[in-house]
């Protein structure tokens, strides 16, 4: 119940012990621009209204949209898409001891929230000019974020002390996911815009290295299409993941991981990995990496030292969603 309010006189409700009467008041939500989901069990075309709540822009999800009804998360999930809410990427820094997440496109706004995770509060949000805030990067030093927006053929740089945008760098044909090397000297990211509904007219799939500094591209190399998701690792790789788009027109056969010297911007490794590989993470030991694959719902374990795949863990997958494979990662220590 969003908007239960007692009131010590009149109200329409029985009365409590106290004799106080329950009476449901609306919320003034309008100047805090919020966007509103309501999600219902009921259906057959009735009216409903967030009678309750004062807002702007919202969206009412009934029963009979989705097949599967709440408490299953079709509905929740169907009302955020409506609403165009969607936050993507998250990223935890020690050193500030803040959450980090990049919003796409909505009416809400696009660009990095800053949350307290410890009272659980979003204290600023830094907007972009480009639409799509979808991959970003934060170094150890927390002092710096890099925002990809795939479509845009930019990326965004930010400084987390001031929370100001200071800085883009061109990248024609937009870019999936960047990183900040260890040092915090270079940002990869991977280009062209890769992933479906990437235009089959994009150029050629590589991992284009920039200064940090002068945000100037200083180094590139170019890979098998299409590849979507990076890592930094600890030891001067960039790792890159191929993908296997079991329903885009991009992509190898199988999947794989490339592992580049990013000093010399050449390839050191190139290892067959499970269908459609996508998010990477490096163990903290620096010894393997791990790699999710969207497509078979796997997570293949990499030697680093030989660079073959060394455990597989079946993660099993649901088959109703194209993206209900193994998916995002994290090492939790």
């Amino acid at each position: 119940m969003l908007g239960r309010v007692w009131h010590p006189l009149g109200g329409g409700g029985p009365a409590d012990a106290k004799g106080r009467r329950s009476a449901i008041a609306p919320l003034p939500l309008d100047h805090l621009h919020l966007l509103v989901g309501v999600v219902s069990a009921r259906s057959g075309g009735e009216s409903i209204q967030p009678r309750q709540l004062s807002v702007g822009e919202h969206d009412v999800v009934c029963g009979h949209d989705t097949e599967r009804r709440k408490p299953h998360p079709d509905p929740l999930q169907l009302g955020l898409t409506r609403l165009g809410i969607a936050p993507h990427d998250v990223e935890y820094n020690s050193a500030t001891g803040l959450l980090f997440a990049s919003v796409e496109s909505s009416a809400a706004g696009n660009g990095v929230v800053v949350i307290d995770p410890q009272t659980k509060m979003v204290v600023d949000n830094i907007p972009t000019s480009a639409r799509n805030s979808h991959w970003l990067a934060v170094p150890e030093s927390g002092s710096t974020c890099v925002v990809s927006h795939k479509e845009a053929p930019i990326i965004t740089v930010m400084d987390l002390t001031s929370r100001k945008v200071v800085g883009t760098v061109d990248l024609p044909g937009g870019a999936e996911e960047v990183d900040i090397s260890a040092d915090g000297r270079w940002i990869f990211a991977a280009a062209p815009h890769q992933t479906a509904p990437a235009p089959e007219s994009h150029g050629p799939s590589r991992l284009v290295k920039i200064d940090a500094t002068s945000l100037t591209v200083v180094g590139d190399i170019e890979l098998p299409s299409a590849n979507s998701a990076l890592r930094a690792g600890s030891h001067g790789n960039v790792y890159v993941s191929q993908l296997t788009p079991v329903w885009g027109k991009f992509g190898a056969s199988s999947g794989a991981l490339h592992v580049i010297d990013s000093d010399s911007m050449s390839l050191t490794a190139t290892v067959q990995l499970d269908l459609e590989s996508f998010t990477i993470r490096e163990a903290p030991d620096g010894a393997t990496v791990c790699v999710a694959n969207l497509g078979s719902g796997t997570v293949n374990v990499v030697d680093l030292a030989h660079f073959q795949v060394v455990r597989t863990l079946d993660c099993s997958r649901d088959k109703e969603s194209p993206l209900g494979g193994t998916h995002g990662l994290s090492f939790v220590s």
